[in-house]
């Protein structure tokens, strides 16, 4: 599936152009083709838009390996993209990062955010379906000051995990709610 990663998507695109199409006014990458291969995204300002396409390596999770979606710059959005497969579907490790409107299926974690400084945060993951996940739906770790809401946990071993962060938020008053569990352990 797709040109051989991984890929790294920066200011100036990067890699898009292999696996897509690079606005630079906006700084986003629209992805054109399914892929197999880790996306990076070590800048800030980037939108990644998956465009409906799929990140699957292919095999099943196994808890030793890679992200699918690498972030570690700040006040990226990634969004429309299905991962699976992968040790940990989308890993934040910058700020104010969005996840909005993915699919995590079958990866051994559904999405993580450790911050590479701890206590930053800020990051919000909001419409997505996270399922299948061989461990975890969700790790969080030494972030503060996150919004995990209006998002579906369905079919994954443990529902999340959270240790040494603040603030952290699972649930808004209405109109926004907190997160659907449904077969969750």
């Amino acid at each position: 599936t797709g040109p051989t990663g991984p890929y790294t998507i920066s200011n100036d695109g990067g890699d898009c152009s292999t696996i897509g199409t690079w606005s630079s006014g906006t700084k986003t990458c629209t992805l054109n083709t399914d892929l197999s291969h880790t996306i990076k995204i070590y800048d800030s300002g980037i939108t990644l838009d998956g465009n409906g396409h799929t990140l699957d390596t292919g095999v099943t999770a196994t808890g030793v390996g890679s992200g699918g979606v690498l972030n570690a710059g700040t006040g990226n959005t990634i969004k429309n993209l299905t991962v699976k497969g992968y040790d940990a579907g989308i890993v934040i490790t910058g700020n104010t990062a969005t996840i909005k409107n993915n699919v995590l299926d079958g990866n051994y974690i559904g999405f993580q955010i450790s911050s590479n400084t701890i206590g930053d945060g800020n990051n919000l993951v909001i419409e997505n379906t996270i399922k299948n996940s061989l461990w975890r739906a969700f790790s969080l770790s030494n972030t503060n000051n996150n919004q995990v809401y209006n998002n579906n946990f369905i079919s994954n071993t443990e529902k999340g995990y959270h240790v040494t962060g603040s603030n952290n938020i699972f649930n808004l008053d209405a109109p926004y709610g907190g997160n659907y569990y449904q077969n969750e352990h």
